[in-house]
């Protein structure tokens, strides 16, 4: 099938290409969907190392208040583990609230306002076919803007910033529970 040619805004589609154009745009609006899935699940599970984190922060000073009936060297163990756990707890707090923190997305939706512009010429002059404004709405979520990324690139970019923000946690919670094991065994041996 040949280039047909339409007038109007639009450039005209043949078949093939209509087709073409409709698939991007679903897989286009697919990949959306999915990373801000991604980005739901990341907030959702950053809720567990800042509550874990903010309550073993809270109960660290007991932990290292009353050290009497260890050897010195226990109690530094202990002392220097649990420093150790409190930054690790510390930093897990950071990862999960830049995992939580809202953020400016540039690039969060489709031209509306061309949309918009499109759809006023079209109820005026009824010359738009289906394959020209799904390029358009395609176009604008797979194309970068002169000042702003992609939708799409947009959204991927936001989810994997709440990706990094989440792994910090969970590593920073994993050194911390670690740091508390050495702590707790060297109280356990240095018991006098």
């Amino acid at each position: 099938m040949g280039h047909v040619s339409e007038p109007g805004p639009g450039p005209g589609y043949s078949e093939d290409e209509s087709a073409t154009i409709g698939a991007f745009r679903k897989i286009a609006l697919e990949m959306v969907r999915w990373h801000r899935e991604r980005t739901d699940g990341f907030e959702r599970r950053a809720a567990n190392p800042l509550g874990l984190s903010g309550l073993a922060l809270a109960l660290v000073p007991f932990a290292v208040n009353n050290l009497t009936g260890l050897d010195g060297w226990a109690r530094t163990s202990v002392r220097w583990a649990t420093a150790v756990a409190a930054g690790a707890f510390f930093v897990a707090v950071l990862g999960s609230i830049q995992t939580l923190r809202p953020r400016k997305n540039a690039a969060s939706a489709p031209e509306t306002d061309q949309l918009q512009r499109e759809w006023m010429h079209f109820k005026r002059d009824r010359d738009w076919k289906v394959a020209d404004v799904e390029g358009m709405f395609t176009d604008s979520l797979l194309s970068a803007q002169a000042s702003t990324e992609s939708v799409l690139a947009s959204v991927k970019r936001f989810a994997e910033a709440k990706a990094t923000g989440l792994r910090v946690a969970a590593y920073s919670v994993a050194i911390a529970i670690v740091a508390l094991i050495v702590a707790v065994f060297s109280a356990l041996l240095g018991a006098t």
